[in-house]
């Protein structure tokens, strides 16, 4: 992963960058001295290639989460062809990846990654023959034309709506209960119709009444337009507390503290939501939940090494009970303090699938 350089000059933290596969790009905001040492990371590139490593290059060249491609850096292009210049046999692809995301800094939210047909490099070699600058605009260019598909590019003149509308079409096509990988293009297509009826100003009025209606009631569209029954959501309550409250009971201590970490410790940058998940994930699993399994072992024998598993299943089970306990809150709620602005809500909410069209 080429990551960018300024996170390597604190040496606790750049031998863990270093130990993760990652490999320092230094821009020209970091200075000139610094970008002489991008040799020796074009080298290490080169190196990994002819390994028949794959190298992750985030184009843009910026960390800041927008939610549409950016003009892509010729870095990619240039480090391919110095690959070539080493060792001419070599066979490069270039894959367009597109990543899209709902809330970065969010808990258990999703992600988006679409993959493209990959461009062969050495179809590029007779234009680098001819002039090497021209070539590796070229390649530059049909990338980037060839990740723009991929992503669902919400530019900011209509992130706002996006932010509201994308709420319904999430909560239309429902969520699974397993947090798993699914390959299906469902989610991605919904989405990227919708943003191309934002584009359109298709229910541009309606769907930020319905923002306002849902800031008035404090509440999530979720918890609107929902399909999911109240009775199966209470039977589901019941059913898992018992197995909620073990949760809760093996995983106070190890989440407590990495939630604390997070929200007291990480800097409040850009990079927060990467690094309090990184920094839950490492505390968790290579920290806190090691040493209360050698406790447990000590105390109750071998039979301490269930610890991790029926601690990893129960939490699990805890967030999908306090999911049902938060549905049953506000449909109980919304009714009874908001009944004319839910109503309102429902009206508007309706209006807008109709009028978006987007065939959920």
């Amino acid at each position: 992963f080429l990551v960018r350089g300024d996170l390597f000059k604190k040496k606790a933290f750049s031998w863990f960058l270093y130990n993760t596969n990652q490999i320092p790009i230094f821009r020209f905001r970091d200075g000139f001295k610094n970008l002489r040492e991008n040799a020796g990371s074009r080298s290490v590139i080169t190196q990994k290639l002819q390994q028949n490593a794959r190298i992750m290059v985030f184009g843009e060249g910026s960390s800041d989460t927008v939610k549409y491609l950016r003009p892509l850096q010729k870095g990619m292009a240039r480090m391919a062809y110095d690959a070539y210049q080493e060792n001419s046999d070599l066979d490069i692809k270039v894959v367009p990846l597109g990543i899209s995301f709902n809330e970065p800094d969010g808990f258990r939210k999703n992600v988006m990654i679409k993959i493209g047909e990959s461009i062969n490099f050495n179809d590029y070699l007779p234009q680098f023959e001819q002039n090497e600058g021209l070539a590796k605009k070229k390649i530059t260019q049909d990338t980037f034309e060839a990740i723009q598909p991929l992503l669902l590019n919400v530019y900011p003149e209509i992130e706002e709506l996006y932010e509201a509308a994308a709420p319904i079409v999430r909560t239309e096509l429902g969520e699974r209960w397993m947090p798993i990988v699914e390959k299906s293009t469902t989610n991605f297509d919904a989405e990227a119709q919708l943003v191309k009826q934002l584009n359109e100003h298709v229910a541009k009025n309606e769907i930020e009444k319905y923002a306002q209606c849902l800031s008035e009631m404090n509440t999530r569209d979720e918890y609107v337009g929902s399909k999911k029954s109240m009775i199966v959501s209470f039977i589901l309550g019941i059913l898992l507390m018992p197995i909620a409250i073990i949760g809760f009971g093996l995983n106070w201590f190890p989440s407590g503290i990495t939630f604390l970490m997070a929200a007291y410790v990480i800097p409040r940058n850009k990079f927060y939501g990467s690094l309090s998940g990184l920094s839950r994930l490492g505390l968790h699993w290579y920290v806190l939940y090691p040493i209360i399994t050698i406790v447990c072992i000590s105390i109750w024998g071998w039979i301490g090494l269930l610890y991790v598993p029926l601690a990893f299943t129960t939490e699990w089970i805890f967030y999908r009970w306090w999911d049902q306990v938060v549905y049953i809150f506000y449909r109980i709620k919304l009714p009874l303090l908001h009944k004319k602005t839910l109503a309102t809500a429902k009206d508007l909410r309706a209006t807008i699938l109709t009028q978006l069209n987007l065939n959920l």
